[in-house]
């Protein structure tokens, strides 16, 4: 007789208890949102906290992990519908409300500014009072709009900083830096819309400039003054920490994510139209000029750079560094190696061919479009056609995939060193994990189950690169049982025909995932092939959200599920005695 779900049930919440040294796992649990209808939640990018707006009586409340703010008339959106607002890190959260004839912003649950509404009342539903949270998570600020109010004097915008009003006529182009300390943007003055300021942290700057830019290090900060004279083609002066250093029809700055490398694009204006070129350092490109150019693409470590120019009806090229490569019928967007050299897909005589730095794939590959992947070292690796058969190419030695098989997913190990990709039968039949080309096992794989957007993967490399692991049935035909593989060996899942959000820990000892029970709808989390924790099948919502299901660095997954009780944050840590190497040990060899 199948237990009832209050049985099954008890028997998992025994687990939120402390447990002895040789239990599976530790399960705790803690209610952060009721039960309620239309109830409206978000939750954290990291930490996997929720966010939840809940409705009493007429009046609203706000709770973070089950705890209740304030109550208010209204929660206000900031425009586009969204109402509350997280840092980066996810530990920091914001939003407003009304109580009364008055607004509150409410920053990590307590009251940080309140002002009066004043005489408009349409003010709370225009008024784009977006919170936002700096890079570093330790400012938060908004920019202060009423649209509504056709007196700009009477309602002036402004800018509020951790709490603090600017002056007004605040415009809406701040700019922050990337360590999240430095902050710029224009004032207009209400009253005499040709008065303008620069403000920098807070302070006016000496000099005017609009369009600010700082830096990847926040060391430095680009600003522009455009002039329209009455005759003749505007000109634009852009200035460097205020002080001038070029000046053109127009400029566009580019910097890097981090350091002080800024790449300049230089506008000049011409009877046939307008004329591009590049400045870095100071200095203008050689062979820059170009009348189509795209955005400049800068490498991870802020040191290199690339941008396209394509010309209509002629050959494009890269401008790498600032030296011009060769010229093809087409190209594609740069991606980086670790050790920067630039790789991109170009075309040329109905054939694909990858550059790496400056050297050209050995082969030209079908024209259809192909990932390409990146691993540790500078390694390059992808999956094309060549002559008609799919191939597999990793640092331009070309491999043939098992015969008659179509490979997909190609990958690096974490580490660099191993290769894998997943093969299937033509038409989409059963395939195979292939490692360092040859099949882990012998089995029929099937994609991991989809519970939120994106496409499907078919396996995953183990953190320490031993091993990937993918799910399916062993041997070539269907038999309705199916397994999970782990390198050469298989452990039984039952007649499970999906498993999803398969996660191992950063050490590579314990493996997580989420399937569906075999007798019911239930939801079921496994560790190391036990089931550590059930709930229905309707609470599965919030795994929808990419932010839920986090694999911490001490190991320990944290997830958010809507159970009978409410919503559930619940933290799973893995025991000692037990693993991945005890799960390989209770499965079976399966040779390819």
């Amino acid at each position: 007789m199948r237990p009832t779900r209050a049985a099954r049930l008890a028997a998992v919440l025994t687990l939120a208890a402390p447990v002895a040294a040789s239990a599976q796992a530790n399960v705790a649990e803690q209610i952060v949102a009721p039960n309620e209808q239309g109830l409206q939640y978000s939750i954290s990018p990291k930490g996997v906290h929720l966010v939840a707006i809940a409705q009493k009586g007429t009046r609203w409340v706000v709770l973070h992990d089950g705890v209740p703010g304030p109550f208010f008339d209204q929660i206000i959106s900031d425009g586009s519908g969204h109402r509350i607002s997280f840092s980066p890190d996810g530990t920091r959260f914001g939003y407003a409300g009304r109580q009364g004839q008055e607004w509150v912003v409410m920053i990590d649950g307590k009251e940080a500014l309140r002002r009066p509404i004043g005489t408009n009342e349409t003010l709370l539903r225009g008024a784009g009072i977006g919170i936002r949270f700096t890079p570093n998570s330790k400012h938060w600020f908004f920019h202060y709009n009423n649209p509504n109010e056709g007196n700009p004097r009477a309602d002036p915008p402004r800018l509020v900083w951790d709490g603090v009003s600017g002056p007004v006529g605040a415009n809406n182009d701040i700019v922050i830096s990337a360590d999240g300390e430095r902050y710029a943007y224009t004032v207009t003055n209400p009253a005499n819309p040709d008065q303008k300021v620069l403000m920098v942290d807070g302070k006016p700057a000496p000099t005017l400039g609009f369009t600010p830019v700082f830096t990847g290090d926040g060391l430095h900060l680009y600003t522009q003054r455009i002039t329209r004279p009455a005759v003749g083609p505007q000109v634009t002066e852009l200035l460097l920490d205020g002080r001038p250093i070029i000046r053109a029809f127009k400029t566009e700055v580019f910097t890097a994510p981090v350091g002080s490398l800024a790449v300049i694009k230089v506008g000049r204006n011409e009877p046939n139209g307008e004329i591009t070129f590049l400045h870095v350092g100071g200095v203008k490109v050689p062979g820059s000029e170009a009348q189509f150019m795209g955005p400049i693409q800068f490498s991870a470590d802020g040191k290199h750079w690339a941008t396209k120019v394509d010309l209509p009806g002629v050959p494009n090229y890269l401008i790498v560094d600032g030296t011009k490569q060769r010229e093809y019928e087409a190209v594609d967007s740069v991606r980086w190696t670790d050790t920067g050299k630039p790789v991109y897909t170009v075309g040329a005589g109905g054939k694909s061919f990858v550059i790496t730095g400056d050297q050209e794939s050995e082969n030209g590959y079908g024209r259809s479009s192909f990932p390409i992947a990146l691993g540790k070292g500078g390694r390059v690796g992808y999956v094309p056609s060549l002559n008609g058969a799919p191939v597999v190419v990793a640092d331009d030695k070309v491999t043939p995939p098992v015969a008659r098989m179509w490979a997909t997913e190609f990958s690096f190990s974490p580490d660099g060193l191993r290769t894998a990709y997943a093969v299937t039968a033509p038409g989409g039949g059963p395939g195979t994990i292939m490692v360092d080309h040859k099949p882990v096992a012998a089995s029929g794989s099937v994609a991991f189950g989809q519970i939120r957007s994106g496409l499907p993967v078919q396996y995953v490399w183990s953190p320490d690169s031993r091993y990937t692991m993918h799910y399916g049935w062993p041997g070539a035909q269907y038999t309705g049982q199916f397994a999970l593989f782990i390198g050469n060996r298989s452990v039984a899942h039952g007649t499970t025909p999906r498993i999803e959000l398969p996660t191992f820990t950063p050490d590579a000892k314990h493996l997580f995932w989420l399937a569906v029970a075999p007798n019911n709808e239930d939801m079921q989390v496994f560790l190391d092939g036990k089931v550590v924790f059930e709930f229905d099948a309707q609470g599965r919502e919030p795994l929808t959200n990419k932010d839920n299901w986090e694999m911490g660095a001490d190991g320990v997954l944290t997830f958010i599920v809507q159970t009978v009780e409410g919503f559930k944050r619940v933290r799973v840590t893995p025991g000692p005695d037990n693993g991945v190497e005890a799960m390989l040990a209770r499965g079976k060899v399966v040779r390819p």
